[in-house]
This record gives C-alpha cells, structure tokens and sequence, in this order.
C-alpha cells in the first residue's frame, strides 16, 4: 500500500491508472526525482504508461498477478539535463528514452520510461 504522506508533488489522479497496481517505491523514487531536479514531473496520460493487464508479462509495467515497476513520465527542461541526472540518481534500474512522442500539451516532447526493476549484481538498464 502506497504511503501518500512519503510521496512529493504527486497525488493518485495523477497517473492513468490506478495507482494500486503499481509498487509503492515507483511514487517514492519518483518524488526524490522531483526534488533533485527541480522541475515539474507529469506523468503520462497514455493507457498503459503506469500499469498494463495485457501484452508481455516481462514488462516492467505489466500488473497481472504483479505490480507494476514502470512509469512513463515527461519532464520540464533540457531532455539531455533529464537523462545524465535520471542515470545519475540512482533511482532507477531501467531508464529509456522515447524521441517520438507527445506530450501533455499536445506537442512533441521527449518521453521517459523509468522503473525500480531488481537487478541481481547487473548494471541499469538504458535504451
């Protein structure tokens, strides 16, 4: 169960799923992430971008008989600013970065898959 108290500048209705299919680290990682850079965080409105109960079960956002590890968010500022500190954090196992991809104004704007997968002695993971 998700600590809301624990969790900065998100709230429930944020997120395009219910919150409850996702692992309560996800929200926490997410506001230390808010704070370190600084800058409004929104996460994605697309079906799927937090939880899914169809496709591939290796998906970090899959959330059938699971929670959900993944997230994909947008974030204000420089794409490049976002990456290096999203890699440097440390918050995130599995960071990737979408090019083709619009945002919550309607316009192109990069896109960030983060999750808290478990890595058992192996480096991140970065597309």
């Amino acid at each position: 169960m998700i600590n809301w108290d624990k969790v900065n500048y998100f709230s429930p209705f944020e997120f395009p799923e219910n919150t409850s299919f996702a692992e309560p680290q996800l929200f926490y990682n997410l506001g230390e992430y808010r704070s370190l850079i600084g800058r409004k965080i929104f996460p994605s409105p697309a079906r799927g971008a937090l939880a899914r109960m169809t496709g591939s079960p290796s998906s970090q956002h899959y959330a059938l008989g699971r929670l959900s590890t993944a997230c994909d968010i947008f974030c204000e500022g420089t794409p490049i600013q976002n990456l290096l500190s999203l890699i440097g954090s440390k918050l995130f196992n599995g960071i990737g970065i979408y090019l083709d991809t619009t945002g919550i104004d309607g316009k192109p704007w990069v896109m960030f898959h983060v999750d808290t997968r478990v890595l058992n002695d192996e480096p991140p993971v970065l597309w």
